[in-house]
């Protein structure tokens, strides 16, 4: 099975700091505004680029390298920008990140968190406030699972979507297996949670989209009919396999798989796969509310499947990183706590 990497950066912390002799400004009173980044610090990334924006004024390019407060350290960055300090006057800021370096390549688009913005930060000459921003990161690490490193470096994700016409797995040759697992150290106080929606195969005939919906509660076989209805007989047998492990470096790991068997009427139409998973402490999802989301195409009109190994961010993958709204948390339609 080919497999991939897939790893998250802690917190950004924005500091606003008034002075008195920071150098005019438009509005009013002198200011500044110190901002200090808790850069995505995994040793893995080589650099984060953030474009910070005070009360629409110019966008200011912040590279991590350069602004770094210890040299070969990018996990602390300090800048300092002019701000509007007078009295009773709120400053709008905004923080993006516009570049993340793994392995000296740029991650794509897909791969940055939403920018966010704040609109009543006071700037009061010699007083300071704190506003804090909390940035998230997904990369593909090029290195086994998609290993999700949250910034407390204690919970790890792992997911997958392969397919096969190996008839020594599926009974009819044709099928795709969904791995999904998240480990927590011995350290790690709160318990793994995973979460996963429901498992929806469309097909398409060229006239009539069918779809099948799979509730993975399981564990075990589904039963037709109750898990899952498929009047057009596209599946056959689905097994989910759920649990839990230790191993030797008393790392937990929570595991929820479902392989999905693909039959004939399936493989004659173009049918795709669609989810989402994620992981909790069983009150709130971590990465900032990142998530899993799997788009794949499945068969194409032929006689087997045409999908292969499906990885994070590759070329017609179908796999990537998804985001709530920044209001709403995503949720999930099923839940699997193995220690309640």
């Amino acid at each position: 099975m080919r497999r991939t990497g897939l790893m998250c950066g802690s917190a950004t912390m924005l500091m606003i700091a008034g002075c008195a002799d920071g150098g005019s400004v438009a509005r009013g009173p002198e200011g500044e505004v110190a901002i200090e980044l808790a850069a995505l610090n995994l040793g893995t990334f080589d650099s984060v680029t953030y474009t910070i924006t005070v009360d629409g004024g110019s966008a200011v390019s912040v590279d991590s390298s350069t602004y770094e407060v210890t040299a070969g350290d990018p996990s602390l960055v300090r800048y300092v920008a002019p701000c509007d300090a007078t009295s009773g006057f709120t400053n709008t800021i905004t923080v993006a990140v516009s570049d993340i370096v793994v392995g000296g390549v740029s991650l794509p688009v897909s791969a940055r968190p939403p920018a966010q913005t704040r609109t009543d930060v006071s700037c009061t000459a010699n007083q300071s406030s704190a506003q804090s921003f909390q940035f998230y990161a997904l990369a593909s690490s090029q290195q086994g699972f998609f290993d999700v490193v949250l910034g407390t470096e204690l919970v790890y994700c792992s997911a997958k979507l392969d397919c096969s016409n190996d008839s020594t797995f599926f009974d009819g040759g044709d099928g795709v297996v969904l791995g999904f697992a998240c480990s927590a150290s011995a350290e790690a106080a709160a318990d793994t949670v995973l979460h996963m929606d429901d498992i929806t195969i469309s097909c398409d005939d060229g006239a009539t989209v069918t779809s099948v919906v799979i509730d993975p509660t399981g564990p075990g076989n589904l039963a037709a009919g109750t898990a899952y209805t498929d009047p057009s007989g596209y599946l056959g047998l689905v097994t989910v396999f759920k649990g839990e492990q230790t191993n030797a470096s008393n790392i937990d790991n929570v595991y929820w798989n479902v392989a999905i068997e693909l039959k004939g009427p399936a493989l004659a139409e173009d049918c795709t796969l669609t989810t989402n998973a994620g992981v909790s402490d069983g009150v709130s999802m971590p990465l900032g509310g990142a998530y899993i989301n799997w788009d794949v195409d499945l068969t194409s009109s032929a006689t087997s499947v045409t999908c292969t190994s499906h990885v994070l961010y590759g070329a017609s993958s179908g796999v990537t990183a998804a985001w709530p709204t920044p209001t709403t948390a995503k949720s999930f339609d099923n839940t699997y706590d193995p220690s309640p």
